[in-house]
């Protein structure tokens, strides 16, 4: 690369929910990679998915991964009780991808072909990894999670197609290298206070951009994710 060439300028790409734009400040950029963090049932697949049917509602192509999460007729299911999901949309605009048996099979690494695979096949604009285990392990043929973090990002980077990586909350914080290369983090928390369950979006981190700092208390709603103003 001419080290003296001028830098591709960034282009924002809105998550298609007004409010969660306001918080990054006008949305994500096209090609970057963020990771979205949280403990089970705290919101990701709805916002992901809230996300992904803004997309295609846009014009946009959507690749949607799931590794360790549940069936996609039982995604769909659940789905189906928000406004914002399309079923005819499923196979055209939208597809779902089962890459369990490529993680289970071959790891990290034959997720990433499954991924590359797929990306090359669809063009999508967003790709979606639901369910991907962010602790480092030691199985064969697996590149481990830096260098899996560290090709996608390369790889979103040089199709244009922007990354959501949703993954479980890590109490040890094992991923904390991933944390450092991803474009941005951000997670979401299901606290009680007061016997009343308080949800929440906090945004640690945003490459190349401000955003609004702080908790953002969100209810999941038949619209899907739902800031209070």
């Amino acid at each position: 690369m001419d080290v003296h060439s001028h830098p591709r300028p960034l282009e924002r790409v809105s998550t298609g929910i007004d409010s969660l734009d306001t918080i990054l400040h006008g949305g994500f950029f096209r090609g970057s990679l963020y990771l979205i963090i949280g403990i089970p049932g705290g919101g990701k697949t709805i916002l992901a998915n809230q996300i992904a049917y803004s997309t295609i509602a846009n014009g946009g192509k959507v690749s949607y991964f799931t590794v360790l999460a549940e069936t996609h007729s039982r995604l769909f299911s659940y789905l189906n009780q928000f406004d914002f999901f399309n079923y005819a949309a499923i196979g055209d605009t939208i597809t779902y991808v089962n890459g369990y048996q490529s993680f289970k099979d071959s790891g990290l690494g034959g997720l990433l072909q499954h991924i590359k695979r797929t990306v090359q096949a669809e063009n999508p604009t967003l790709l979606i990894l639901d369910g991907i285990p962010m602790p480092h392990t030691n199985e064969r043929n697996d590149p481990g999670t830096d260098d899996f973090i560290h090709e996608l990002q390369t790889y979103s980077e040089y199709t244009q197609c922007t990354s959501l990586v949703l993954t479980p909350a890590n109490p040890d914080r094992r991923y904390s290298h991933a944390l450092t290369m991803a474009d941005g983090h951000l997670e979401l928390t299901n606290t009680i206070k007061s016997h009343e369950a308080i949800r929440t979006l906090v945004v640690h981190k945003l490459r190349g951009s401000d955003y609004i700092p702080g908790d953002h208390v969100f209810t999941i709603a038949p619209a899907g994710i739902v800031f209070r103003t």
